[in-house]
C-alpha cells in the first residue's frame, strides 16, 4: 500500500507495518502503530478473497475498520460458453478453499 500511495498519488506513508509474516500479525501490529498515533478506526484494502481473513484478524485485535475490497477487473457474462467448466472458473475454486483453510487455521491458531 505504500508503494501505492507513492507510485499513483505521490504520497508518502506516515506508517508502515513492516514486521509481520501473516494477515493476523499485520492486523495487530497496525492496530498497535494506529493506536498509538490515536487513530481510532482504518480501512483495509485488500482483495476479495483476503478480505474475511483480515476483517477477522481486525476484530480479533479490537480495532475497528471498515472493508476496502480492490476492484475486480474481470467482467463476468452470460454467454452460452460461460456454463461450460473453465480453467478461471477452477482457480476461484483454488482461492476459496485456499482462503476458507486460512480462516479455520487462524480460528484455531489465534481464537479470541
Amino acid at each position: 500500500m505504500s508503494k501505492a500511495l507513492q507510485e499513483y498519488f505521490g504520497l508518502a506513508a506516515r506508517w508502515r507495518e513492516e514486521s509481520s509474516q501473516n494477515t493476523f500479525e499485520n492486523a495487530s501490529f497496525s492496530a498497535g502503530i494506529l493506536r498509538r498515533a490515536g487513530i481510532q478506526a482504518g480501512l483495509v484494502v485488500t482483495h476479495r478473497w483476503d478480505m474475511a481473513r483480515a476483517l477477522w484478524s481486525f476484530r480479533v485485535v479490537r480495532y475497528p475498520v471498515l472493508p476496502t475490497p480492490v476492484p475486480e477487473a474481470r467482467a463476468l457474462s452470460l454467454s452460452p460458453a460461460a456454463f461450460l467448466p473453465q480453467v478461471p472458473a477452477l482457480l476461484d475454486s483454488y482461492h476459496a478453499l485456499h482462503e476458507l483453510i486460512g480462516l479455520a487455521w487462524y480460528h484455531i491458531r489465534y481464537a479470541d
